[in-house]
């Protein structure tokens, strides 16, 4: 895997941590200068580390291990985001077009009828998020 330059690093840490996080996958999976296993992976051959991670994940939930939870949650995000730059990569679909698409289910409202009482308009002024 090529080195990042002292320019690229510095530029690397200048991004917010979710973009940060966007181009390290990116980098590790360059089809030139990325990492070798990363660059060989698949759709297949990723395909049963998000199902591994949510047991763990679950796991740690039923066990109330923070730190494990925690842990969790961050390996599913990467995991999930190395499946999306593989796709991103195979010109199936732009990463940033699967995010606005899961904006828009949950602006659009998705998410709002599945938890109805939390998003019902209340005139009771005593009781506000």
């Amino acid at each position: 895997m090529k080195k990042l330059t002292l320019k690229e690093f510095n530029e690397l840490n200048k991004l917010n941590s979710l973009n940060k996080l966007l181009k390290v996958i990116e980098l590790l999976r360059h089809p030139i200068n990325g990492c070798p296993w990363d660059i060989a992976q698949t759709f297949e051959s990723l395909s049963n580390f998000p199902i591994e991670e949510a047991y763990e994940l679950q796991n740690a939930i039923n066990n109330k291990d923070i730190k494990n939870i925690e842990d969790g949650l961050n390996k599913a995000l990467i995991e999930d985001l190395i499946l999306a730059e593989g796709i991103y990569q195979s010109n199936i679909n732009n990463i940033n077009m699967m995010f606005k698409s899961g904006i828009s289910k949950v602006s659009n409202g998705e998410c709002i009828s599945r938890n109805l009482p939390l998003w019902k308009i209340s005139t009771d002024t005593t009781n506000s998020l």
